[in-house]
């Protein structure tokens, strides 16, 4: 497809409002995207499309009330609410502190209308603009809360679900309906006195009910995306996957690419508290490439409480962390200009602080995406299991993948989907390689069909599988590693605040690149590292190395560095790392 080239340049993307023509040209600022809807034509007048690419538009599908009702007088409060479990209608939410009832409306109820509205909003401001990508924010909102899903359509809807996948025998053994023509699960729930669809002591009546739900937001989902693309033409689509949440995996076979918002401020409280340890996202972006098919799919989105937090602190350096994962893991940057923040404050970075960053990523990135990555232990990722445990099970995987950053270990993620809504399914070639499988507490192999199936195969063939207890710390996770006698690939002396990725280019040629995270929050800038002393243990095929380099941000020409190389262990020292750096390195195969 046309766009296939455009996803694959390096793009920098501006949030919230395109900056200045001279800041855009300075930062190489590609794209405006995620701007709000109701700015839309406000930005097309004011002539911003000669930003060097055309803007990619956003919605909010959460769907503010008065907005809607002021440009197309439909009053979604009065008209189409969201019912609860006990029969009532869900009240207005502001959750967000911007002012606004934020309305979570009855999908069943609304879902005609609202399909009419995004398209009369796509014939108004995108079919003009003509752009060449468009982000659906708020994906999961075709498919809100299930506690909120309770309306009579959607129990109908529900009923009509199960009557076609499900035999009768299988609906009363597996899901304890002896009638489906008469059964209401909202009834059930509320006659015996649950709150929540996660009280239901039947799981598998649970999780089938969430996945109706969201199968039936898929279908919606993929006729928007059909229309958009029948009034658009080649277009690439993106959607908000927050955390690649399990839910949201549901989605992605749809996306081109894909934002994923999560907290990345160290100071903001996590949805789980690991032993108090800060989260690291490079299995994140791991996840994704292996959801999305490659590299240059993913944009990290800065959430409004992050925002809130650096603007109220006024910190202006901290975000540089936020760019370099992302470019260490070669994948593009979001960077904020007047966005909003939690309580409709605003944001914007500091160009000048970003300027070198952003001239490191044009010159570096697509070398990154030219190589292949480096991974020496596996994350089991299991879809099912996941979307069972819900976002905690997500935060299990990210604080293994988190554990294995710190520790330095390169790390590759497992994917197990069930074949059908998550397509992948390893085999044992996908995995036997690894020095070592790690299973995240809750996924174990005996409730895993890919734990009981290809990791076995994996541990019978005499690979060695690490099950994750429920309290097991980041150093529980390293020790048990370590216990095992394997020879990490990348040892900076046990500087665990310095992640390190690794990557194999094409032609004789590796590249490592290293992110500092070590921040001073009360003198709001970072530790800078100073004369790291590297060891790189070679790929056997390696016999010899002719030189290397290094380069950061403040210094972006590769400068070439002393190295001593002894029984396969090239050794070197890394001069200064302030946040980003890059090490290059040519070899011989001979």
């Amino acid at each position: 497809m046309v766009y296939e080239s455009w996803l694959n340049d390096v793009n920098i993307f501006a949030f919230q409002l395109p900056p200045s023509r001279d800041v855009a040209d300075t930062l190489g600022i590609t794209v405006d995207v995620w701007e709000p809807v109701e700015d839309v034509s406000e930005t097309k007048a004011q002539g911003r499309k000669a930003v060097p690419v055309p803007f990619v538009p956003a919605w909010p599908l959460e769907s503010y009330a008065q907005w809607l009702k002021d440009t197309y007088g439909v009053d979604i409060l009065d008209n189409y609410p969201c019912i609860d479990i006990q029969g009532n209608q869900v009240p207005v939410e502001d959750p967000q502190g911007l002012g606004e009832g934020m309305v979570f409306v009855c999908r069943a109820l609304f879902i005609e209308k609202y399909r009419d509205l995004l398209e009369r909003i796509i014939d108004d401001f995108l079919v003009p603009v003509k752009p060449d990508g468009v982000q659906i924010d708020e994906i999961h909102l075709f498919a809100p809360s299930v506690d909120w899903n309770m309306s009579d359509q959607t129990m109908e809807d529900f009923r009509s679900y199960l009557r076609d996948k499900y035999p009768e025998d299988e609906l009363k053994n597996r899901f304890g309906i002896d009638d489906i023509d008469t059964f209401n699960y909202r009834e059930y729930l509320s006659s015996n006195s649950m709150d929540s669809v996660f009280d239901d002591p039947n799981i598998d009546r649970r999780d089938e009910f969430r996945l109706f739900l969201y199968l039936s937001a898929r279908e919606e989902v993929k006729g928007l995306i059909d229309y958009m693309r029948a009034k658009l033409g080649d277009v690439a689509v993106s959607g908000n996957t927050y955390s690649l949440w399990p839910e949201m995996l549901v989605f992605t076979g749809l996306l081109d690419f894909f934002a994923f918002e999560n907290s990345f401020v160290t100071t903001v409280p996590r949805l789980v508290d690991w032993s108090g340890e800060s989260f690291r996202f490079f299995g994140l972006y791991e996840l994704g490439g292996v959801v999305s098919g490659g590299m240059g799919r993913i944009v990290p989105l800065p959430d409004l409480f992050d925002l809130k937090e650096l603007s109220d602190r006024d910190d202006r350096s901290y975000y540089r962390l936020f760019v370099s994962e992302a470019f260490a893991m070669g994948e593009n940057v979001l960077l904020p200009f007047d966005a909003l923040t939690e309580g409709g404050g605003r944001y914007t970075i500091d160009e000048e602080i970003l300027r070198p960053y952003t001239e490191f990523i044009r010159e570096y990135l697509s070398l990154i995406r030219s190589g292949r990555r480096v991974k020496e232990i596996g994350v089991l990722y299991d879809w099912e299991r996941s979307f069972r445990i819900g976002a905690d099970g997500n935060y299990r995987y990210l604080f293994v993948t988190t554990a294995l950053q710190e520790g330095q270990w390169q790390s590759g993620t497992i994917l197990c989907g069930d074949g059908e809504i998550v397509e992948s399914v390893p085999v044992i070639d996908d995995i036997i390689e690894y020095k070592a499988v790690v299973i995240p507490y809750g996924y174990s192999l005996e409730m895993s069909s890919c734990g009981e199936g290809v990791v076995q195969e994996y541990r019978n063939r005499g690979g060695s599988v690490i099950e994750v207890g429920e309290n097991d710390t980041v150093d529980d996770i390293l020790s048990m590693i370590d216990s095992l006698g394997l020879e990490r690939i990348v040892d900076t002396g046990g500087e665990r605040d310095v992640g390190v990725v690794l990557y194999r280019l094409g032609g004789d040629e590796m590249m490592m690149v290293l992110v500092n995270y070590d921040y001073d929050w009360n003198g709001k800038d970072f530790i800078e590292k100073r004369g790291i002393d590297i060891n790189l243990r070679l790929p056997s095929d390696v016999v010899d190395v002719r030189n290397i380099c290094t380069a950061t941000p403040a210094d972006s020409a590769c400068l070439r560095r002393d190295f001593s190389l002894q029984g396969g262990i090239l050794s070197f020292e890394f001069p200064d790392l302030e946040v980003l750096g890059i090490v290059r390195l040519n070899y011989g195969d001979g």
